[in-house]
């Protein structure tokens, strides 16, 4: 006999159609003005190179959260400890901060003046201007979505199993490995997913942390923002309202403001897209 699905609400068919449209409605939007740019243009070796830049980036960022990221996880679901609910706030604050705001915020950690940062420029590894501050970037404000997707997961693993595991004789990593990751992975393959397409779209925080609009390397989000700067359509709306992109104009006088006036290389010229 043949099972019948589940039934949905009449309602909610409604409700997700008429989502479903918004999210649709910028797309189609966007559909007739990709028949402006010559097909061979996508195929140009910047193009390709800033593909290639956010692709690696975001999928070295990615590694670096689950390598930190799932173990914090599993930590906030399982174990209390003082100090917990600033954690759960560190969590969270990628998400409630804006993008731009999270690279002044590790600018002003990383930056060439701060003690971090300066330490770092000594031993030869700067986190500015460079491919790991794109990755430190990316790191930080896709983070949430993962260690959120992971703890809930965990959390609704059901203890006694573990417990059960751990009767036999079995070691905490053993445990986690053979009972707890296979019942979560699901999700938390759901949050690398979610993290990964985060830090291949992330513009506001790399911007600030490593101006990459005035470097020979490019990114895709950033490449993007230079040739629409280019085009008519592009220009109206990055030159609306004062004439430069929102981004552009706070990472110029804060990489200012922190090198004490003094102009790093690409500053000015970042603060000149105007």
């Amino acid at each position: 006999m043949k099972k019948r699905g589940q039934g949905v609400p009449p309602a909610f068919l409604v409700l997700s159609g008429v989502l479903l449209g918004y999210l649709l409605l910028p797309v189609v939007g966007l559909l007739p003005r990709l028949y402006v740019v010559p097909s061979q243009d996508w195929l140009q070796p910047e193009v390709l190179a800033a593909v290639a830049v956010s692709v690696e980036t975001a999928t070295v960022a990615v590694l670096l959260l689950a390598l930190f990221g799932i173990p914090l996880a599993y930590l906030l679901a399982r174990r209390d400890f003082p100090g917990k609910g600033l954690v759960n706030l560190l969590v969270y604050l990628p998400l409630a901060v804006p993008p731009v705001v999270s690279g002044i915020l590790l600018l002003l950690v990383f930056g060439p003046y701060a003690p971090i940062g300066a330490w770092l420029a000594d031993l030869g590894m700067p986190l500015t201007d460079n491919l790991p501050a794109i990755v430190a970037a990316q790191t930080f404000v896709a983070s949430p979505f993962l260690i959120v997707a992971a703890r809930s997961a965990f959390e609704s693993v059901d203890k006694e199993l573990e417990q059960a595991a751990a009767t036999l004789g079995d070691w905490p990593w053993v445990i986690f490995r053979r009972v707890t990751l296979p019942l979560t992975w699901p999700a938390i393959l759901a949050g690398l997913t979610l993290s990964w397409v985060r830090a291949l779209g992330e513009f506001g925080a790399t911007i600030v942390l490593s101006p990459l609009l005035t470097a020979g390397v490019g990114m895709g989000p950033v490449f993007w923002l230079r040739t629409r700067q280019h085009a008519p359509v592009g220009a109206a709306v990055v030159r609306r309202r004062g004439g430069r992109a929102c981004s552009v104009s706070v990472a110029g006088p804060f990489r200012l403001a922190l090198t004490d006036g003094r102009v790093q290389p690409g500053s000015s010229q970042l603060t000149s897209h105007r």
